[in-house]
């Protein structure tokens, strides 16, 4: 029997490129710590769906 991972990602390639969004948007202060912004602005800025988005803010 083939090993089985515990915890299945949706998309790690979409996750960790939303990461790096948000990461970048931090850095160049386009948004801001504690800024209240919902996930479908967040995603609309980032030109994905809210999925990764919500993935990689876990």
């Amino acid at each position: 029997m083939a090993p089985s991972k515990a915890k299945q990602t949706p998309d790690t390639g979409h996750t960790r490129k939303a990461y790096q969004g948000i990461r970048h948007m931090l850095f160049h202060n386009e948004i801001v710590l504690g800024q209240k912004i919902a996930y479908r602005d967040l995603a609309e800025r980032l030109g994905m769906s809210q999925t990764p988005v919500i993935q990689a803010l876990k």
